[in-house]
């Protein structure tokens, strides 16, 4: 009875442990994740976003009401960061992933990040990302005063 007893706990601790581990295709997903540096250009995207915000706050604010403004993106930012870390986010990368790319479509991207070219684009897409969103921003330096003036009418009506 001992040994019947011991045999069903040892099965049920290999099925958690078979159904903690990732399936091939999940891996594939993490390898591909892995290549790409998703979570290094996840952690850069956060600050590049966090710093476009404290450079659009408005400029004709006064000291105090600046200061206040930047404070809370602090504890804005600090907030998204903190729920929308690599750590907590990773799982569902890998199950998005999973359920939207096929084996063969994830074999071709492995392949192709794992090559010299992909590993340029990858070494390459932060100066990419840093390029963008300085054009962004610049076009929203010029888009600002209308939609300050827009918003201004709309108050007033």
């Amino acid at each position: 009875m001992k040994l019947v007893a011991v045999l069903i706990a040892l099965s049920s601790v290999a099925v958690f442990a078979q159904e903690a581990k990732p399936s091939a295709r999940e891996a594939k997903v993490e390898q591909l994740l892995t290549l790409t540096g998703v979570d290094s250009q996840t952690d850069k995207m956060m600050d590049q976003m966090f710093k476009m915000a404290v450079a659009n706050l408005p400029s004709d604010a006064p000291p105090e009401v600046r200061a206040k403004l930047e404070e809370m993106q602090t504890k804005v930012f600090a907030l998204i960061s903190e729920r929308m870390s690599w750590q907590k986010m990773k799982p569902v990368y890998v199950k998005l992933y999973a359920e939207v790319y096929t084996d063969e479509e994830l074999d071709g991207m492995i392949a192709f990040f794992s090559s010299p070219a992909g590993r340029s684009m990858t070494a390459k897409n932060p100066i990419l990302m840093q390029r963008s969103m300085q054009v962004v921003q610049s076009l929203m330096a010029e888009v600002l005063p209308e939609i300050k003036r827009m918003t201004a009418e709309a108050v007033r009506r």
